[in-house]
């Protein structure tokens, strides 16, 4: 199992259902309907155990560059949207 390092240095397991929702949500607010949001979620929530298996940790801000690197390649407008609802928290 993946143990996830928050900022401020707590460890929680990697969870994919947390990751899954966070796309959902910055798909919804860049306006996307649900067969292109059920596409992406899929295709990044593999893309990012792609890219993390093996690890035994991974640190939040590094999950946070996967997915937005990769939402970029792919939908440039979701990971917009999540860094505005990043700037606004």
């Amino acid at each position: 199992m993946i143990t996830v390092i928050k900022k401020d240095g707590a460890k929680e397991p990697y969870d994919e259902e947390k990751l899954r929702n966070s796309i959902i949500a910055a798909a919804k607010d860049a306006g996307f309907d649900e067969d292109r949001i059920r596409q992406v979620v899929n295709n990044i929530t593999q893309k990012v155990t792609d890219r993390i298996s093996g690890e035994e940790e991974v640190a939040s801000h590094r999950l946070r560059e996967i997915i937005l690197r990769e939402l970029d390649n792919i939908e440039a407008e979701i990971a917009d949207a999540w860094r505005k609802y990043e700037a606004a928290k």
